[in-house]
């Protein structure tokens, strides 16, 4: 059987922490569907993002998942490739 999981995708902005607190809300509570947070990781981020995801983690008593799409981030994508990424590439 299938079990029923909620993923939210988590920037750390004021729009996806609304869209965890909900969910939390909503599935924390029954306790049957479980709640995991994603955060895609460009190891890029501003410190003040970094420290907002851990207050977050704190403030719910959750792990938010902290996935890194290229190793070494985005820095080590653009050293490898040279150049900046762009909606034209």
């Amino acid at each position: 059987m299938l079990k029923k999981v909620c993923f939210v995708s988590f920037s750390g902005g004021k729009d996806s922490t609304l869209t965890l607190s909900l969910a939390l809300e909503t599935y924390g509570k029954t306790g049957n569907i479980p709640v995991i947070p994603i955060f895609m990781d460009t190891m890029w981020e501003h410190p003040k993002t970094y420290e907002y995801i851990d207050k977050i983690e704190r403030l719910f008593g959750i792990r938010i998942h902290r996935l890194i799409g290229y190793k070494g981030g985005l820095p080590a994508l653009i050293k490898k490739k040279g150049i900046f990424p762009s909606v034209k590439r």
